[in-house]
């Protein structure tokens, strides 16, 4: 029987289910990532084959934790192999920015990995994060119908999330962790509207934390 850190190190080490980013993603992240002061020295945490640094400019010097080192991950990376419930080997207070793409919903202990994240930034450093939102609306209707939460559900395969994050939990926690300038934004969603773009649009600026995916950019003071 597979435990939980078996489980992550399959589905991040395997190159057909690494995770990738959506274009509506790709697209917030690399705004903030834009907006921010110089960025030089960058950490990825389950950085897979690399798909949320390539956001950042080819100068930065990248750094990246997994399990094993994926088989398309760019050579100029600083890879090191860890079970990310243990130490963590990089130096603290160096980093400008700590990416973590789909992984935190992975961890036993949301609020380690979360001061874990703050020790490794400098000051002024942002930590940067996404994860499935467990306060989407494709939730509240399956609430309402009684079904099954998304990545909740036992029957879809969701191997490895342990962890499920709303909004408010996931400020408080960015909070005790000593995270301040916290902004939350979601992304992707609403499908049903595809098909009109305009309303599309509208719903997602009225109800900015109702998408599937929750955005997060936090700084260390």
């Amino acid at each position: 029987m597979l435990n939980t850190s078996k489980e992550n190190q399959l589905l991040y080490s395997a190159a057909e289910q690494a995770p990738d980013f959506d274009s509506d993603r790709a697209a917030l992240l690399g705004k903030w990532l834009q907006n921010l002061a110089s960025v030089s020295r960058s950490l990825d945490i389950g950085c897979a084959s690399g798909g949320f640094s390539a956001l950042l400019p080819e100068h930065v010097e990248k750094w990246g934790l997994d399990f094993e080192r994926h088989p398309t991950l760019p050579n100029n990376f600083n890879f090191h192999a860890c079970d990310f419930s243990q130490s963590w080997p990089v130096p603290p207070n160096y980093f400008d920015v700590v990416l973590a793409g789909e992984v935190i919903e992975h961890v036993l202990d949301t609020d380690l990995f979360l001061h874990r994240s703050f020790d490794a930034l400098r000051h002024g450093g942002y930590l940067l994060l996404t994860t499935p939102n467990l306060s989407s609306f494709a939730n509240l209707r399956y609430w309402l119908q009684t079904d099954q939460f998304m990545w909740v559900d036992s029957g879809a395969n969701q191997l490895g999330h342990v962890r499920y994050l709303a909004p408010k939990r996931m400020e408080s926690a960015l909070k005790n962790a000593g995270f301040d300038n916290i902004v939350m934004k979601s992304v992707s969603g609403l499908e049903s509207l595809e098909f009109f773009p305009p309303l599309r649009r509208l719903t997602q600026q009225l109800f900015p934390l109702r998408g599937n995916r929750l955005c997060v950019m936090a700084r260390k003071p």
